[in-house]
């Protein structure tokens, strides 16, 4: 079932289903879904007995992702090295203490699933005091009752592997069942069975033999899945790449690994999940790529910031697709019409004009539903307030992004007028200094400092933009050079019983134009 589910990810998928650059399915993608489907399957069923195996499923990924991420560049063999010491050290310091370690383990649960309910919710309100609440009760609960700690954090590390590794679209209904199901079958339902699952360690085993079979079984899975990798992974070949230009930035001497499908589509025009890059094809690079390869990530991220004129002429026509559909649906605001039938015609309005898919699901978000930055339900029907219309469509693998808000009843209320020239004071004050040598990070702060004075501060959520490219959120730097392509995105988020005049309340908006940085200033590309 696994397979096959995994089989139906590709890039044939109906138009209103294909969300960003459509990654290209491989042998090794189908072998990870199916071995991370067994991995939550073994945490669902025993997690609580399994304890070392319970623990070690989130040591041994934290321990070499964090290796990976700061040693990567200089190293895989290295990182994979100080990973695996990394892991040895958490679960020694597990066996020592495990009441203690079981709390830190579990610490995250029931932050992580709070987020969730806000991410899911398309929500960017924190409630900082309830998220700092739920850390310390997650932990303190897990060190008074290590049974219970163990079945949460089980069946929260299985519920999120399953969320992040099968191409399944999910809501925090189905996350929530899945994790409550596995808690209810662990606590109350399997103890019930008879021999329902063998303890993980042998009667009188010492510390010492415990941390030595640990971190053998941890070595072993590491080195095969690591083999697995290697040897079903796709192979990019650099010297038959059609950019020349870009390898010859890269100057790649050795193989590389490419975790990004973005990243693979840019060398190679191959949109691989992930893939070995080497300069020249063959077994040898296989062989070699953990003693001598080494992450080429961020280099590739900084060349990708700055598009070339191929690049920059699909991103026209993205944003020039995206603001037809703003004329199509601006003459059908009005109350009484549905969300989803706006989102209907933005569709439609894509595909007519050849884009591929969407850059992002589409924000059509009216009322209250407005002061939601990421809100995509889609679901209610136009009253009164304000509409928040984010949308983005693909090109030829390229991004668009572009936000207006409209007033419902095709009339600004006072209230509605001072939000809106407010959000777009601060959008033409940043957008007039946008120019090479420009510090972005400068400009964002310029925006909070406009709203901020204008007493809505509290209620700007997010930062002021992002690159946009291969992804909608693309990799940028600081520092705007000529060629980068970026959002100014300004917004202000009123939700009920907000500590401002009630003429606010449920008033959200939000205007995003993308720019080209130009050799002395900037060019519009999104235009309605």
């Amino acid at each position: 079932v696994i397979l096959f589910i995994a089989g139906c990810s590709g890039s044939d998928m109906p138009f209103r289903e294909r969300i960003g650059l459509q990654g290209q399915p491989t042998f090794s993608l189908h072998l990870f879904r199916f071995l991370a489907a067994a991995w939550a399957g073994l945490l669902f069923y025993a997690g609580p007995r399994w304890k070392r195996f319970t623990v070690g499923s989130l040591f041994l990924p934290l321990a070499l992702i964090l290796a990976y991420r700061f040693l990567g560049d200089v190293n895989y063999l290295l990182a994979l090295g100080v990973g695996l010491l990394g892991f040895a050290l958490l679960i020694g310091l597990y066996l020592r203490w495990p009441r203690l370690l079981t709390g830190f383990a579990a610490v995250w649960v029931l932050p992580a699933l709070y987020l969730s309910y806000i991410y899911y919710s398309g929500s960017f309100f924190l409630n900082r005091i309830l998220l700092i609440g739920l850390l310390v009760f997650s932990g303190l609960l897990s060190v008074a009752r290590p049974k219970l700690g163990l079945s949460v954090l089980s069946s929260a590390l299985a519920t999120f592997i399953l969320v992040f590794a099968l191409p399944v679209t999910w809501s925090f209904g189905w996350i929530i069942t899945l994790f409550l199901a596995g808690c209810l079958w662990q606590l109350a339902l399997q103890p019930r069975i008879s021999g329902w699952a063998p303890q993980d360690t042998l009667p009188g085993q010492t510390i010492r033999e415990q941390l030595r079979s640990a971190v053998t079984t941890a070595a072993l899975l590491t080195a095969a899945a690591l083999l697995a990798l290697i040897a079903t992974i796709p192979q990019i070949n650099l010297g038959a790449s059609p950019f020349p230009g870009r390898i010859a930035q890269l100057n790649i001497n050795s193989p590389t690994l490419i975790f990004s499908v973005e990243d693979s589509y840019y060398l190679s025009q191959r949109p691989y999940p992930w893939a070995l890059a080497a300069p020249a094809p063959g077994f040898l690079p296989r062989l070699a790529v953990l003693f001598t390869g080494k992450s080429r990530r961020s280099e590739i991220h900084r060349l990708r910031a700055v598009k070339d004129s191929t690049e920059l002429a699909k991103m026209r026509r993205a944003a020039e697709i995206t603001s037809l559909a703003f004329q199509k649906i601006a003459p059908l605001i009005r109350p009484g019409i549905s969300e989803a039938e706006l989102a209907e015609a933005i569709a439609e309005t894509f595909e007519q004009n050849g884009a591929s898919g969407f850059a992002f699901p589409s924000i059509v978000g009216a009322g209250a539903n407005a002061t939601l930055p990421h809100y995509s339900a889609n679901s209610a029907v136009l009253k009164n307030g304000f509409l928040v219309v984010d949308i983005g469509c693909m090109y030829e693998n390229y991004a668009s992004d572009m936000t207006r808000t409209f007033p419902i009843n095709r009339s600004y209320t006072a209230a509605q007028r001072k939000l809106l020239n407010v959000v777009l004071a601060a959008a033409d004050s940043c957008a007039a200094r946008l120019r090479p040598g420009q510090s972005f990070r400068e400009l964002n702060r310029l925006s909070h400092k406009i709203i901020d004075q204008a007493g809505f501060g509290k209620y700007y959520l997010h930062g002021l933009g992002h690159p946009v490219g291969l992804n909608v959120h693309d990799p940028g730097v600081d520092t705007l050079r000529a060629g980068m392509v970026v959002t100014i995105e300004p917004g202000i988020y009123v939700p009920e019983d907000a500590e401002v005049d009630s003429i606010y309340w449920n008033l959200g908006v939000r205007v995003e134009d993308s720019y080209i940085i130009t050799a002395d200033s900037c060019e519009r590309i999104t235009h309605f």
